[in-house]
């Protein structure tokens, strides 16, 4: 079963509560986004945070492999009277466009290899926002692949081309099992 397969099925089997409920990171930095940007949630899941950035006003896209994700994504948002638009697409195969949006918000996805992209990705002054499991959460869930999760400083030099907003990636505390940054593209000189 591929990778696409098994998310698909997770989302067809998972039980469906809190969808709703964006992550309080988003919601304390929600101030870094206004009502013209445009917004991409990679790895969206059910959309939560979408959602959350659409009812801000933003030009919301909800990006996931799992179309099944993405249904519940849309249903959701219909549910908040908003509008999401959402795009299948395997994060291992595609490739943002440079310079192709204002912000990148990404909660519980982590694949080094899309580092460099997603800092192409951004228009200059753009955000983004990343926030994934750390070392520590093998000690919580030890069956996780570790290939996917931060060691301390991973995100500092991840993203080296940004300018830090707010960072936490020293993995510190033992009981903090995640891990975040908010960066900035730097403007154009003129």
């Amino acid at each position: 079963m591929s990778d696409i397969a098994k998310w698909d099925q997770k989302y067809l089997r998972r039980e469906h509560g809190n969808e709703l409920t964006p992550d309080p990171l988003l919601v304390e930095y929600s101030n870094l986004f206004d009502a013209t940007h445009t917004v991409i949630d990679l790895a969206c899941g059910t959309g939560r945070n979408a959602i959350y950035l659409a009812k801000l006003g933003c030009f919301t896209v909800a990006l996931d492999c799992s179309r099944e994700a993405l249904r519940l994504c849309q249903k959701f948002a219909q549910e908040s009277d908003v509008q999401i638009h959402a795009v299948a697409a395997d994060l291992n195969e595609t490739r943002l466009p440079a310079e192709s949006t204002d912000a990148i918000v990404c909660f519980n996805y982590l694949n080094f290899e899309l580092a460099d992209d997603l800092q192409a990705a951004l228009k200059p002054g753009g955000v983004l926002m990343m926030k994934t499991f750390n070392q520590n959460f093998l000690n919580v869930n030890p069956r996780f692949n570790p290939d996917y999760v931060l060691k301390p400083s991973d995100l500092k030099n991840m993203f080296d081309k940004l300018k830090i907003v707010a960072l936490d990636d020293e993995c510190v505390p033992a009981s903090n099992t995640k891990s975040f940054i908010i960066a900035r593209k730097p403007a154009r000189s003129s």
